[in-house]
C-alpha cells in the first residue's frame, strides 16, 4: 500500500518508539509516535499531501509538545523533535500561525504567568515553574511583554476585582 521508503521509515520510527525504555527517552516516545502518524498520513497514495497540510502537522504537533512542557522548550528543541531544521519549523509556523514560534511560547508562558501569579503563587514560585534561571529574567520578560511587572499585574487584578464583588 505504500512506496516502500515509507514503510521502511515507519518501521524504524516504530523500532525506536518500541525499544525506547530509558526515562529521559519516555517523552520522546510521544514525539516518535507523531512522526509516524504524520509519515502515515503523507505517505497515502490516494492523497497527495501539500506544503500546506504538512505545515498544519508539524504546527499542531509543535504546540502539543509545547503544551506538554508547559512552554519550556526552545524552538531548537521543538525542531528536533520534529526532526526538521530549525530554519524551515520556523518559517512554516509563521506562515499558518502568523507568529513566529518563539512569539508564541512567550505569548503563552506569560498567560500561565498570568493565571498562577492572580491563584496565590509568589512571582519567585511562578519563575521557577515557567523554567527562567533566575527571579530577575522572569521579571524582565514579564515586564516587557505585559508592560506592567508581575506585583502590578495582581494588584490591579485584585483591585478589579474587589470592586466586582462590591
Amino acid at each position: 500500500v505504500f512506496p516502500y521508503s515509507y514503510a521502511d521509515n515507519v518501521r524504524a520510527f516504530m523500532q525506536k518508539a518500541l525499544y525506547t525504555t530509558a526515562p529521559q527517552e519516555n517523552n520522546r516516545m510521544g514525539y516518535l509516535l507523531g512522526e509516524v502518524i504524520l509519515l502515515l498520513s503523507l505517505g497515502q497514495p490516494a492523497q497527495k499531501a501539500t506544503a500546506e497540510d504538512e505545515g498544519l502537522h508539524y504546527v499542531a504537533l509543535a504546540k502539543s509538545m509545547m503544551a506538554q512542557h508547559q512552554y519550556r522548550m526552545s524552538v531548537a528543541e521543538l525542531s528536533e523533535g520534529l526532526g526538521i531544521s530549525r530554519n524551515y519549523f520556523s518559517t512554516v509556523f509563521h506562515r499558518i500561525t502568523g507568529i513566529s514560534p518563539k512569539t508564541y511560547i512567550l505569548q503563552h508562558r506569560m498567560d500561565l504567568a498570568k493565571n498562577f501569579l492572580v491563584n496565590g503563587y509568589t512571582i519567585a514560585q511562578v519563575s521557577e515553574m515557567l523554567g527562567y534561571c533566575d527571579y530577575a529574567a522572569f521579571f524582565n520578560a514579564f515586564r516587557q511583554n505585559e508592560g506592567v511587572t508581575p506585583k502590578e499585574y495582581v494588584d490591579f487584578v485584585c483591585n478589579e476585582q474587589s470592586h466586582y464583588k462590591a
